[in-house]
C-alpha cells in the first residue's frame, strides 16, 4: 500500500489578473498571447472557454506562479504587488492532503512494526516542516525583489526613465550580474529587446541615453541563459545571439 502527499498547482486566470491590476480583460489576454508567443508556448496548454455573463462565449487563461510573474513583470509596481499578495494568500490556503493517523495505524498493522509507523509520522512531520519553510523563504524572496524593483524604478523615474522601461544601469543591476557588462549590453543588442530614448537626469546633469523595455529584457535574459553553450570556466556562447563570446560568471 503505497501513501503519497499531493499538491495541486496553483493557477491564477486572466480575469483575477484583470480585477487585480485594474485592466481590461482583453488587454490582459492580449499581453498574454504576446507573452506565450515570445515564451514559444501554445495558447492550449493555459487557454478555458469561459461563458461571460451577457452570454457570450469567450476564452480566458488559467497561468500558473512562473507564467503570471513574467506576465506582471512589465506592470506598473503597484499591480505586481496585488498579484503577488494575491499569490501568497492562494498558497497560504492551498491544501495540503496528507495522510490520515488512522492510515498510519492502519500502514503499522501491516508493517507490524511500530517504529515504522512513528517514521512515517516524523516523515509527515517533515514534510510540513519543509512547506512551511518554503513558504515564507518564498514570501522574504518576493518581499526583497519588490522592495529593490521598487527603489531601482524610483532612481529611473526621477532620472527621467520612461514608464514601463528601464535605464541600462538598472537592467544589468537586477538582471545581468551572471554577465560582464559589456557582454550584457551586447547580448541585449543581439535579442528582441525593445529600446527607447529618453534624456537622463541625474545629480544635477542631462546626457541622452536608451532605456530597455522591463519585459523584454526579462524573457531576453531567460532565453538567453536556456542556450548557452559553456565553452570554458568562465567562458560562453550563446545560440541565439551570432558571433557571441563572452564571460559567463
Amino acid at each position: 500500500m503505497n501513501f503519497e502527499l499531493t499538491e495541486p498547482n496553483q493557477t491564477m486566470s486572466s480575469l483575477e489578473i484583470a480585477k487585480l491590476t485594474g485592466k481590461e480583460h482583453k488587454n490582459v489576454l492580449a499581453d498574454i498571447r504576446k507573452m506565450l508567443t515570445e515564451l514559444e508556448i501554445k495558447e492550449a496548454e493555459f487557454s478555458a472557454p469561459y461563458k461571460m455573463p451577457s452570454g457570450q462565449n469567450t476564452t480566458l487563461f488559467n497561468l500558473p506562479r512562473r507564467e503570471c510573474d513574467i506576465l506582471v513583470s512589465g506592470y506598473e509596481v503597484k499591480y505586481r504587488a496585488a498579484i503577488v499578495d494575491r499569490w501568497h494568500e492562494l498558497e497560504a490556503n492551498e491544501p495540503i492532503e496528507l495522510m490520515s493517523y488512522d492510515m498510519i495505524a492502519q500502514l503499522a498493522t501491516q508493517m507490524g512494526n511500530s517504529q515504522r509507523a512513528l517514521m512515517a509520522v516524523e516523515a509527515q512531520n517533515n514534510r510540513l516542516n519543509a512547506r512551511a519553510k518554503n513558504i515564507e523563504n518564498v514570501i522574504d524572496i518576493e518581499v526583497q525583489r519588490i522592495n529593490t524593483d521598487i527603489n531601482q524604478l524610483q532612481i529611473d523615474s526621477q532620472n527621467g526613465v520612461p514608464l514601463g522601461y528601464m535605464s541600462k544601469k538598472n537592467a544589468y543591476l537586477l538582471y545581468g550580474l551572471d554577465f560582464a557588462p559589456k557582454a550584457f549590453e551586447k547580448l541585449m543588442a543581439g535579442m528582441p529587446v525593445k529600446t527607447k530614448k529618453y534624456v537622463h537626469t541625474e545629480a544635477g546633469h542631462s546626457s541622452r541615453s536608451v532605456a530597455y523595455h522591463t519585459n523584454d529584457v526579462i524573457i531576453a535574459v531567460k532565453n538567453v541563459k536556456s542556450n548557452i553553450i559553456q565553452l570554458s570556466a568562465h567562458r560562453a556562447t550563446c545560440t541565439l545571439v551570432l558571433n557571441s563570446n563572452f564571460r559567463y560568471k
